[in-house]
């Protein structure tokens, strides 16, 4: 029981209490949790313009500019912020 806790907590940088309710809910199968972390986690990182019209501008989350979509960067889980190449590099 440790043990997968230990092993969740630390592959998904989760608090040790949040691994643990996981596994609970889940009946202690460490497999299913992962699996299950790891489905949120590339669902939450699907760009979500991309249904963006032509010609839209997003806002880069860090010094707060309008820039076209072609000019920032999607930073993947578990941030999900748009950065200009400017900030981004």
């Amino acid at each position: 029981m440790d043990a997968e806790t230990q092993k969740i907590s630390d592959m998904l940088a989760w608090s040790k209490d949040k691994a643990v309710t996981k596994l609970i809910r889940e009946r202690w199968d460490a497999d299913k949790v992962i699996d299950d972390a790891m489905k949120e986690i590339e669902g939450d990182s699907q760009m979500p313009d991309e249904n963006l019209p032509e010609g839209e501008e997003l806002t880069c989350e860090v010094c707060y500019c309008d820039y076209p979509r072609a000019d920032l960067t999607f930073m993947d889980a578990p941030c999900n912020h748009y950065l200009c190449t400017g900030c981004f590099s």
